[in-house]
């Protein structure tokens, strides 16, 4: 497995945890309402777990070492990705 294929997988568990973070959130919140939380709450929690997410994969990235332009510009577009696919899972899931 290649340097950016491994990174990516990692940063997609990682992104993972977060997103599950988040809808325990959601999931505690609607417990105590007795109902689903807001739109504007649930806007300001996705919000948050989008600059969550975003800033980790910032630092991530900043972490790897020795990357050729080629492929910090393909680990930044499979960043992106898990970002965009988290985000998408999450919102289908609220």
């Amino acid at each position: 497995m290649s340097q950016t294929a491994h990174s990516a997988k990692l940063f997609e568990s990682t992104a993972h945890a977060i997103a599950v973070r988040y809808q325990v959130e959601v999931s505690i919140r609607k417990a105590d309402l007795g109902t689903r939380p807001p739109f504007p709450e649930l806007l300001a929690t996705l919000t948050k777990m989008e600059q969550e997410l975003t800033r980790e994969g910032v630092q991530f990235h900043t972490r790897l070492k020795n990357l050729t332009k080629e492929e910090s510009e393909l680990i930044t577009n499979q960043l992106k990705e898990i970002i965009k696919t988290t985000i998408e899972q999450f919102v289908k899931q609220l």
